[in-house]
């Protein structure tokens, strides 16, 4: 993550995040990346994981990157 990215794209209120976005993985792991590089909310970070776990509990192929498109996002399986 750059330098600063953290802070500045977490400048808008996580609750907004969460309440415009709740349903959204992408949008709940860009904004858990941002407060684990931050490091300084541990409570909030706590919150958003456990709802970004839940929403993504479904999912075919759990995301590690914002971007779908990134290619570690694609988690390894016994069938690669």
């Amino acid at each position: 993550m750059l330098e600063g990215v953290a802070n500045d794209s977490t400048n808008c209120k996580p609750s907004d995040v969460v309440k415009l976005w709740k349903d959204n993985i992408f949008g709940l792991l860009g904004l858990k990346l941002c407060l684990e590089a931050r490091g300084d909310a541990p409570e909030e970070l706590a919150q958003v994981t456990a709802l970004f776990n839940e929403r993504s509990s479904r999912a075919d192929i759990k995301p590690a990157k914002t971007c779908f498109c990134a290619q570690d996002s694609i988690e390894k399986s016994c069938c690669d």
